[in-house]
């Protein structure tokens, strides 16, 4: 059998297996219980309530994950150094300070990031965008904590202070 042959065969698997369609956006899934999931994002039904505070979730999971906060269970451990986490993507996103894996890369330049996060605020430079404008001088900074940061130009505020000596700073560590 062909290479194609066998990928029409799993595109026929796939179509039999996805038989629930969302009648709203047409996506499909393999089952009743995950179109009803679905079915929440169009919603916005959020039928899982904490019994500690006022947050709701969509997603019985998304809840458990929420009640570690208020429990303060932290069952996912790193084997290195000890440090224990709520939440599994936490752990494997810290694993990587000691591994040094740097997996999300930039497109257009030479720099890595641990996390796709950091890797989506550094593309902000590539393109340019400033849309965080300081109001006393106008001017743009592509992230919200540059423009925290620079505020305290205008303001004087110095609220880091050095553990040695008390002297204090605008910023908690230097570049």
């Amino acid at each position: 059998m062909s290479k194609i042959q066998k990928n029409k065969e799993i595109k026929k698997v796939d179509t039999k297996l996805k038989s629930h369609r969302c009648e709203i956006c047409g996506q499909e899934f393999g089952n009743n219980s995950a179109l009803i999931t679905h079915t929440r994002v169009h919603t916005g039904a959020k039928p899982f309530k904490c019994d500690f505070c006022e947050k709701s979730f969509s997603q019985s999971g998304d809840l458990t994950r929420h009640i570690r906060i208020h429990k303060g269970s932290k069952p996912h451990s790193c084997e290195t150094c000890g440090k224990r986490f709520t939440r599994k993507d936490y752990l494997t996103n810290h694993i990587r300070i000691h591994t040094g894996e740097k997996p999300f890369k930039c497109d257009y330049c030479e720099k890595s990031f641990t996390q796709s996060a950091n890797l989506s605020n550094h593309n902000l430079i590539h393109e340019g965008l400033k849309s965080h404008k300081c109001e006393v001088c106008g001017r743009g900074f592509t992230l919200k904590a540059d423009l925290t940061n620079h505020i305290r130009i205008h303001t004087g505020a110095k609220p880091f202070k050095c553990d040695l000596c008390e002297k204090r700073f605008t910023q908690s560590k230097v570049n």
